[in-house]
């Protein structure tokens, strides 16, 4: 139920409706608060798809500065053209499908 995958499609189905940073931070806090440790959580969040824990660690002590504006700032220039998966999306669910059944069958 709580595969490393499902994990991953709700976080990218999280980012397409909020910031991707803003997400990954809440993520690597809520890890810290629980007492996490640092490696077990980069782990996690790698494999999910998130930032590292370095970035989020900075940017989740911005946030507890109070520089709120800072965090939700987006200087990433913004999409400069389609990836090859937004041209061609059924290929990859396609290939999405192929990795889950190759994992299956181990």
């Amino acid at each position: 139920m709580n595969s490393k995958e499902n994990i991953g499609d709700i976080f990218e189905l999280c980012v397409s409706k909020c910031n991707f940073k803003t997400l990954s931070t809440l993520v690597y806090m809520i890890f810290k608060y629980f007492d996490f440790i640092w490696r077990d959580i980069d782990k996690f969040m790698s494999n999910m798809g998130a930032m590292r824990c370095i970035t989020a660690n900075k940017w989740a002590k911005i946030f507890i500065n109070g520089d709120f504006d800072m965090l939700m700032k987006d200087e990433c220039g913004g999409k400069r053209s389609d990836a090859f998966f937004d041209t061609y999306p059924e290929i990859g669910i396609n290939a999405k499908l192929f990795v889950v059944d190759g994992g299956a069958q181990r």
